[in-house]
């Protein structure tokens, strides 16, 4: 078959050689299905970004909704109180204000407060009844709820030796247009952290400091200013405080307008799902190589094997012929029709 290549190849019309122009038929014949699937494979990691970017945003919504709903209950159990509270009466009674406040905590599961105008703690259910007591550390937030008349959550609050403690939901006691005190209950982080899972998510107060965190770390986050510029339900990539890349979305609450919760997942969390089906197709790709390959070995061995017994035989009838010798017989081949019409 070496002497038919040759033999094509230096002939009167110098083309390529039989062998050649099959490779090339078969690469020709495998390159649009490898660029259909290379396409294919684009396609579906483009549209698995989209859906995870979709999917962050969604669960920042969930999660903000949900945080509002915790806080939203609180607010309304103290209304409740509030409105048992019988206006100056009930607040110079103490110790009946201290009981109120002690079974409503029980019953919401987290400490109850109640403050004069001038924000100073009357009842405190965290301590002992009678315990002296000093001013709320949520000034900020209690004086706009005096003015505005409605109820504010706090940021997270300075605590002993630098540490910190959980927001305030301060919410004022209004009689004849006049705010005579101002509720207060603590949010609790566990609970918050409760309702904003599942996945990852963080929920962050006015100055970028965790409130509640769920299923990873705060420390992934970008840094406070890329927060502070990303407008809510907008899927964005950024490179997290540790450096690695990660896609965000965030959303923010009715109950507290300047927190925000913070939904991520790494870049690469996208594409982990495409991975077998790029298998898949990376499998198709060499199965389809593999039957080129056979096909095109099958082909030249149908072709080439009779065309090089018809050139041995021509070889052999020249000879004879030049030695005035008996001309061989055609050999006996298995040829596609068109090859054995030349014998």
């Amino acid at each position: 078959m070496q002497g038919i290549g040759q033999s094509n190849g230096e002939g009167a019309s110098g083309g390529r050689g039989l062998a050649e122009r099959l490779g090339r038929l078969a690469a020709l014949c495998l390159l649009p299905l490898m660029v259909t699937l290379a396409g294919l494979a684009l396609v579906l990691e483009r549209r698995a970004e989209d859906e995870a970017g979709q999917r962050l945003v969604t669960a920042a919504r969930n999660a903000a909704h949900a945080a509002d709903a915790e806080i939203e209950s609180r607010r309304l159990a103290l209304q409740a109180f509030g409105s048992a509270i019988d206006g100056t009466r009930g607040l110079a009674d103490l110790p009946a204000a201290d009981a109120a406040a002690r079974r409503l905590a029980q019953a919401i599961a987290a400490p109850v407060g109640v403050l004069d105008r001038g924000l100073g703690l009357l009842v405190d259910t965290s301590q002992p009844f009678g315990t002296p007591l000093a001013s709320t550390p949520a000034v900020a937030a209690g004086l706009w709820a005096i003015e505005t008349g409605r109820a504010m959550v706090s940021d997270v609050l300075p605590g002993p030796g630098g540490t910190t403690t959980s927001p305030l939901l301060l919410l004022p006691l209004i009689r004849d247009g006049r705010t005579e005190a101002v509720l207060s209950v603590a949010l609790s982080s566990e609970r918050l952290a409760g309702v904003i899972g599942p996945g990852q998510a963080v929920l962050l107060d006015s100055r970028g400091r965790t409130v509640a965190v769920q299923g990873g770390r705060d420390a992934d986050l970008p840094d406070w200013p890329v927060l502070t510029a990303t407008p809510q339900g907008v899927p964005q990539e950024s490179v997290g405080a540790a450096g690695s890349g990660l896609r965000f979305a965030l959303a923010y609450l009715h109950e507290a307008p300047e927190w925000r919760v913070v939904a991520w997942e790494p870049v690469g969390a996208a594409a982990s799902g495409l991975r077998w089906l790029v298998v898949w197709l990376v499998a198709a790709v060499v199965l389809a190589m593999v039957g080129a390959m056979l096909a095109l070995r099958g082909t030249r061995r149908a072709l080439l094997v009779p065309l090089a017994a018809l050139v041995r035989h021509a070889q052999a009838t020249a000879e004879a012929l030049h030695t005035d010798s008996p001309v061989p017989a055609l050999p006996a081949m298995r040829a596609p029709a068109e090859v054995a019409a030349l014998g």
